[in-house]
């Protein structure tokens, strides 16, 4: 007997995320965190792959050598380097004219007059 459906290949965030858009069932939809728990579990095990990095942009390349340099440098705790790393974030995002992260360039920001 075939089976129908995805296999346990494209089991993953994205499959949950189309399934819950075409959410027939009573109630309220569920979102996709509430999938979380499975997912991980069913990871750990190795029946599915880990999800796929995002792909990493000027922005994040920018950020990661950001985040060395308060941890190596100036040496700051956890939580005050997540906290700086989030307004770093957002100023970027504004200042490249309210892109998504992961499409800042160096030529967005020089037009907004900063100078990297």
């Amino acid at each position: 007997m075939a089976a129908a459906g995805p296999g346990l290949e494209e089991l993953g965030e994205p499959l949950v995320s189309g399934f819950l858009a075409s959410w027939q069932g009573p109630g309220r939809v569920p979102g996709v965190r509430s999938f979380g728990t499975l997912l991980q579990l069913l990871r750990e095990r190795g029946v599915i792959a880990p999800p796929a990095a995002p792909p990493r942009g000027a922005c994040d390349e920018l950020l990661g050598r950001y985040r060395e340099c308060l941890v190596s440098q100036r040496g700051l705790a956890e939580l005050t380097v997540i906290r700086y790393m989030a307004t770093a974030r957002h100023f970027l995002e504004q200042a490249a004219g309210r892109e998504p992260a992961g499409r800042f360039t160096r030529r967005a920001i020089r037009g907004n007059g900063l100078h990297l």
